[in-house]
C-alpha cells in the first residue's frame, strides 16, 4: 500500500489500495479472504469504526466463555468490558447497542441494534447457518452455482453439524419433535448446522471474523499480515464515500481516538457494514437509490422456554445407554433445526439447550431447575415484503455526525396470522418435551429482536426501483462499488441469513477480483 506525505491542504495522509472494504464483520472479511485468494496481488483496506476486542480480529467471544455456552454470563471470565451485559428492558442483547438514539418506540422495530467492534455481529454470533430453501432462495441463480457458492461459504464459516451431532438431548428432542410435527412436515426434524467445531478437549469453537480471514487474521492487530498485502483499521470511521461521475474514487476515513482524518484512494470500493448502517454511509455520500433503505425486512421472531420433562430426560439417557436420566453435564449442548417448507412449514424452528431465552437474556424463575434441563425454542416467520418497512434518514446527526437513521417497521394482518400460526407451532413443539416455564410461553418478541436485518440494500435483475444492487452486488449506476451483508438478501425468509449473505459475497468478490485482473473464480478456502 502507497502512504503519501501528509499534504498542508488537507492535513491529511493519503493512501492508495486497489480495494477499500468497510466494515470487518463476516462478510467483509469473505469479501477480503476471497479477493485475496482469487487476485493474491491485491492490496487491501478494511476499517471498522469500533474497537478491537481480541487478539486476532473478531474472535467470536463466546470462545471466552466456560463452555462456550450458547448464552451465559461473562462475568469471571476476563472479558466483562468485551461482552457488556445489559439489562433485558433495554431490549439490546449483550454486545450490541439500539439503533435509535431516541429510544425504542412502537412501529419503529424497537428492539433493532448493532454491533460496534472488529468483527462486528460476528464476535458475539450465535452461528447457526442453515441454507434457504424453496422461496427463500433467488430463483434467478441456477441450483449448481448456488451450491457452489454455499459450499464456498459453508467452508468460509468453518459450517457443519458435528458439534451437536452426538448430544442425547438433541436426540431425544428430534425424537419428540419428529412424532409431534410429522404431519407437517416435508423436510425432517435434524441438527442445525453451526459455524462451530468441537475441540479434541470437548470445548466449541465458534467461527468468528478471525475464521473467515484466515491466514489474513495473524498480524493484522499491529501488523501487516504474512503478504503485507492487507491491512485491517479499528477505531476508523468512514465518513462519505467519495464520487465521481458513476465512480467511486475512494473515501475519507477518520480515526475517531485522534480525529485524524485521510483520504484513501481506492480502484473498489465494498460497503459491508450492516444492514441499517450500510445504507446510512450511501446516503452520507449521496448516494440513494429510490429502493435504498426499504424492504427493510426480518423474520419475526416466537421465542419461549422449557424444561425438558422426566420422560424425556430418560429418552434422552437411552441414548447414550443409561438407565436412568442424569444432569447430563458432560452430554454437548443441543441444537435442534425443524427446517422451512414452502408446501407444509413455513418456518424455521430452533431448539437450543441453554441457560437463557430465546432473546439471550436470563430467564426468571429456572433457580431451581437444573441447567442441563434448560431448553429454549423459538420459530421464525417469514415477513410479507413491502417498500413501506423502511429506514428514513432525519437531518439530526449522531455522535460521530452521521445521519441518524429512523426505522418504520410494521406487521401486516398477514404476518400476523403466521405469528399465530409459529405461536400454536412452538406450543406443541414444547409440551412435546418439556414443560413451559411460566412467563415465558410462547409469545411474539420485540421487532428487532432477530438482529436479521435484510432487504435495505437488496439485490435485484434490473434497476426497476425496487433494488440497489445488481446480481453481482454492484449498486446500480456504478463499476466498482459493492455491497454486502444480510441487506442485499431480496426475499422473505425464515432461516438465519449469515450463509446467505456469505454465498452471495463469494459471488460479488470473484466478479470483482476478475474485473482487477485476478481470477474469476476462487479455490474452496480451508480454515
Amino acid at each position: 500500500m502507497q502512504h503519501d506525505q501528509q499534504t498542508p491542504e488537507t492535513g491529511s495522509v493519503g493512501t492508495d489500495v486497489d480495494v477499500l472494504i468497510v466494515g470487518s464483520g463476516p462478510v467483509g472479511a469473505a469479501y477480503a479472504r476471497i479477493l485475496s485468494m482469487a487476485f493474491p496481488a491485491a492490496s487491501l483496506l478494511m476499517v471498522d469504526r469500533g474497537p478491537m476486542l481480541s487478539e486476532l480480529p473478531g474472535t467470536n467471544l463466546k470462545n471466552f466463555l466456560k463452555n462456550g455456552a450458547l448464552s451465559g454470563d461473562p462475568a469471571g471470565t476476563g472479558h466483562a468490558d468485551a461482552i457488556p451485559v445489559v439489562p433485558a428492558a433495554s431490549l439490546a442483547r449483550s454486545g450490541t447497542q439500539l439503533i435509535d438514539p431516541r429510544g425504542p418506540r412502537a412501529g419503529h422495530m424497537p428492539a433493532a441494534a448493532v454491533s460496534t467492534n472488529v468483527g462486528g455481529m460476528g464476535a458475539h454470533w450465535s452461528c447457526a447457518t442453515p441454507a434457504p430453501a424453496d422461496d427463500e432462495r433467488v430463483g434467478w441463480l441456477p441450483d449448481e452455482e448456488w451450491q457452489r457458492l454455499l459450499s464456498v461459504a459453508g467452508r468460509l464459516l468453518n459450517s457443519s453439524t458435528s458439534a451437536f451431532a452426538e448430544s442425547a438431548r438433541g436426540a431425544a428432542i428430534i425424537d419428540a419433535l419428529a412424532a409431534e410435527l410429522g404431519d407437517r412436515l416435508d423436510r425432517p426434524v435434524q441438527v442445525m448446522p453451526h459455524a462451530c467445531q468441537r475441540l479434541p478437549d470437548g470445548r466449541l469453537s465458534w467461527t468468528g471474523t478471525d475464521t473467515v480471514l484466515g491466514p489474513l487474521a495473524r498480524g493484522a492487530n499491529g501488523g501487516p499480515a504474512p503478504d503485507a498485502r492487507f491491512e485491517l483499521r479499528p477505531d476508523t470511521l468512514c465518513r462519505r464515500l467519495e464520487v465521481r461521475g458513476g465512480t467511486v474514487t475512494g473515501a475519507e476515513i477518520e480515526h475517531l481516538p485522534t480525529g485524524r482524518r485521510e483520504k484513501v484512494t481506492a480502484r473498489a470500493v465494498v460497503v459491508a457494514c450492516d444492514s441499517l448502517r450500510t445504507p446510512q454511509l450511501l446516503w452520507a455520500s449521496g448516494i440513494r437509490p429510490a429502493a435504498l433503505g426499504r424492504y427493510l425486512n426480518e423474520h419475526p421472531m416466537v421465542g419461549a422456554t422449557v424444561v425438558l420433562t422426566d420422560d424425556a430426560a430418560k429418552r434422552a439417557a437411552q441414548f447414550v445407554g443409561e438407565d436412568a436420566a442424569s444432569d447430563f453435564d458432560g452430554d454437548p449442548l443441543a441444537a435442534v433445526w425443524v427446517p422451512y417448507s414452502a408446501l407444509g412449514h413455513r418456518f424455521s424452528g430452533q431448539i437450543a439447550t441453554s441457560p437463557g431465552s430465546p432473546a439471550g437474556f436470563a430467564v426468571a424463575g429456572l433457580e431451581n431447575a437444573p441447567k442441563s434441563r434448560v431448553v429454549s425454542l423459538t420459530w421464525f416467520c417469514p415477513k410479507e415484503l413491502s417498500p413501506d418497512d423502511r429506514i428514513e434518514f432525519t437531518e439530526e446527526l449522531d455522535e460521530h455526525g452521521m445521519p441518524v437513521p429512523e426505522l418504520h417497521y410494521r406487521l401486516t394482518p398477514q404476518d400476523e396470522r403466521v405469528v399465530a400460526t409459529a405461536i400454536e407451532l412452538t406450543a406443541r413443539a414444547g409440551a412435546a418435551f418439556g414443560e413451559f416455564v411460566p412467563g415465558e410461553e410462547p409469545k411474539l418478541l420485540a421487532d428487532g429482536q432477530s438482529l436479521h436485518y435484510m432487504g435495505t440494500v437488496r439485490i435485484g435483475e434490473a434497476d426497476d426501483g425496487t433494488c440497489v444492487c445488481d446480481d453481482y452486488s454492484r449498486v446500480w449506476g456504478f463499476q466498482n462499488l459493492y455491497v454486502g451483508g444480510n441487506g442485499v438478501i431480496p426475499t422473505a425468509t425464515a432461516c438465519n441469513p449469515t450463509l446467505t449473505s456469505v454465498a452471495f459475497a463469494v459471488r460479488a468478490a470473484e466478479q470483482l477480483a476478475a474485473s482487477l485482473g485476478g481470477s474469476s473464480t476462487s479455490a474452496p478456502p480451508s480454515n
